[in-house]
């Protein structure tokens, strides 16, 4: 992983990159509505979906697909902020 961010460069002060196993991999996507599927040992499929969580671990808002609401998005993770 350690490769793999410092040769596409990713800023660790902006970026947060977890792992886990495949059984609690899966489950998380199973919570979060995440479909995906492997096309190859290195290559997924999956869902285009922006969640915004609670404090409490609650849903609060969903959006799915490519043309997301940028602006909804934002105000949605404000108002979770302020809560």
């Amino acid at each position: 992983m350690k490769a793999y961010l410092a040769v596409n460069r990713f800023n660790d002060k902006k970026w947060t990159f977890i792992r886990s196993n495949e059984v609690d991999t899966r489950e998380l996507a199973n919570i979060m509505a995440v479909k995906y599927k492997e096309i190859s040992p290195i290559e997924f499929s999956h869902s285009n979906i922006i969640s915004v969580y609670s404090k409490k671990g609650t849903l609060a808002f969903q959006q799915e697909g490519l043309n997301t609401d940028d602006d909804a998005i934002v105000k949605e993770i404000r108002k979770q902020i302020e809560l």
